[in-house]
């Protein structure tokens, strides 16, 4: 779980990691199947980006999400950041 009460869940039947909200509704799902040659751009087998065979842990820590995929032996670090940002002026309440 992180800060925001978010959870990530390996799914190993979806070869992905899903993020779940507070109350387990998805929100998102990291990666997809691949093997030990799709390790992402610049790769032999490029896509996916993310690739995974038996994400089986996870852990998340300062705003980073760890994941484990043993048969691929390998460990992806997904880094979240905001898309955009908006700063909005309140008006004075009296």
């Amino acid at each position: 779980m992180d800060g925001y009460g978010r959870v990530f869940a390996p799914n190993v039947f979806c070869f992905s990691v899903e993020m779940l909200d507070t109350n387990g509704n998805p929100i998102a799902r990291i990666g997809r199947y691949g093997n030990g040659d799709s390790a992402g751009p610049g790769s032999r087998v490029a896509e996916p980006e993310i690739a995974f065979a038996w994400p089986a842990f996870v852990a998340a820590a300062e705003g980073k999400v760890y994941m484990a995929d043993a048969t691929n032996q390998r460990i992806v670090i997904v880094r979240f950041d905001h898309a955009a940002e908006e700063i909005v002026q309140l008006p004075e309440t009296r």
